[in-house]
């Protein structure tokens, strides 16, 4: 038997150390608040169409901040002026004039020296609320969703379940760990690995690596430490999907070109409170992660909501060839196809939909679903399709958040310039709904068995139909 429960927190495979927020934080890299302040209406609308209402004002108030800080630069300017030309006066000048009498010290000298450092301190306190509105403004531009590459949108039973196949144990699962947790039994055992073993392979075979965490980073759902353990070992937490710890692991790291993309994939429990579930549901996800090179002239899309929006300015970098898509596009695409091959080698039907700004995140700037025709779901409101995978451009939303940086060509004098990679992630098989889909999409009434498909055989002992046991 195969338990799915969450009562042995401290043994799970999810389980990871975090690290200090406060130290991302301290590292983190804000976004581009020119590109905000310079055009706060659409930034402003970007909230509102992804469901962030309540930062609809903070690009306005990086604009009034802004605006604060370059009056005070404006302001500074004479006062500059005059320090540096007292400055080097009074280096060019003695200390002491002669006279009839003998050197005595110059007047004329102390007085600007006086009006030096009046002008001195002016400016350093100036400068100290300078530096108090740029840490603002960058704060501010941490909280904000990533912008979009393109135009987004605006938002039967099964004739045999798996309890009388002996796939799934409910009642003494809810015995053990409480209403809604089960057991996988025989066959279901065989067919959850198999499908961890053939998303890992088919990755594997197209170039994604396979690492194991050893980081580990902090999720939404916090393990409560006992009180000896308190201040003393660190925290831990149930972590949401594998990309948090693959994405970890490339915290506080510079790239150079040659090293990317860099395409990871991983395996892990995963924790979350889904939709109508008690608590925190546990199953298992292949993930797969990626890091990319920035595209050099990423896309600033019209906001259709926005009437005062303007056009945004954007790098004077070169703009790539049409025929040379940025390389996190050509990911983007590989991750698709990987995820189309795999479900057609299930022979599960599939459809592909662009999410809407209402479900974008505020990492994703361009995400995709992939939902399975699931016919149990005839008679629900959202009809008989659910959501088996999904995939996200981050663009450098996460990269700024982790300080990962990759170092580019192009800089001054010819030398180098570092820029942020870009992120993208996607699943490769999220378990229990390809199994479900698998159970309801496989059943053959004739056999009175669900039919394993041919690519998971190998890793299911040679088992070809799932029957009824006797």
């Amino acid at each position: 038997m195969y338990a799915h429960r969450i009562n042995l927190p401290e043994t799970s495979y999810a389980s990871c150390t975090t690290r200090s927020q406060e130290r991302m934080k301290k590292h983190a890299a804000a976004p581009n608040v020119r590109l905000i302040r310079s055009n706060p209406s659409y930034h402003s609308q970007n909230c509102i169409n992804r469901n962030y209402a309540s930062l609809s004002d903070t690009p306005h108030q990086i604009a009034r901040l802004y605006d604060e800080w370059a009056s005070l630069q404006t302001s500074l300017r004479a006062e500059r002026g005059r320090h540096n030309s007292l400055s080097g006066r009074l280096r060019a000048a003695s200390p002491l004039k002669s006279t009839s009498t003998g050197d005595v010290v110059d007047e004329t000298r102390e007085a600007l020296l006086a009006e030096a450092k009046e002008l001195k301190a002016k400016i350093v306190a100036v400068e100290a609320r300078e530096a108090e509105l740029e840490a603002e403004m960058q704060e501010l531009a941490l909280q904000l969703p990533t912008s979009p590459t393109r135009t987004y949108p605006l938002a039967t039973s099964q004739r045999c379940s798996s309890t009388e196949l002996s796939l799934l144990d409910f009642s003494d699962a809810s015995t053990v760990s409480g209403w809604g947790w089960y057991y996988f039994l025989n066959e279901a055992v065989l067919l959850e690995q198999a499908l961890i073993n053939y998303a890992l392979s088919l990755a594997l075979s197209r170039g994604w690596k396979l690492p194991r965490d050893q980081h580990g980073e902090q999720q939404i759902y916090t393990l409560q430490q006992s009180a000896s353990h308190q201040g003393k070992k660190p925290e831990h937490a149930l972590a949401g999907t594998a990309e948090i710890p693959l994405a970890g692991m490339y915290a506080n790291t510079t790239f150079t070109e040659d090293e990317l993309p860099v395409k990871l994939v991983g395996v892990s429990r995963c924790y979350r409170a889904e939709a109508g579930a008690r608590g925190v549901h546990e199953f298992t996800k292949v993930e797969m992660f990626a890091w990319t090179m920035p595209d050099a002239n990423p896309p600033i899309p019209p906001n259709p909501h926005a009437e005062t929006a303007t056009p945004h300015p954007t790098t004077p970098t070169p703009t790539p060839s049409p025929s040379t898509p940025p390389q996190s596009s050509k990911i983007f695409s590989e991750m698709l196809t990987f995820q189309k091959d795999l479900l057609r080698s299930l022979h599960l039907p599939s459809r592909i939909i662009l999410m809407p700004s209402t479900d974008l995140g505020a990492s994703a700037s361009q995400k995709i679903d992939i939902e399975t025709y699931m016919p149990s779901r005839y008679n629900t409101a959202n009809g008989p399709w659910g959501e088996v995978s999904s995939l996200s451009n981050c663009l450098d939303y996460q990269a700024r958040r982790l300080n990962a940086r990759v170092k580019l060509s192009g800089g001054p004098q010819g030398g180098k310039r570092t820029d942020f990679p870009y992120t993208l992630n996607g699943t490769a098989v999220a378990v229990p709904r390809v199994m479900l889909a698998l159970m309801e999409n496989g059943w053959d009434e004739e056999m009175q068995g669900i039919v394993v498909p041919e690519v998971l055989r190998k890793w299911m002992g040679g088992v070809e139909v799932i029957r009824k046991k006797h």
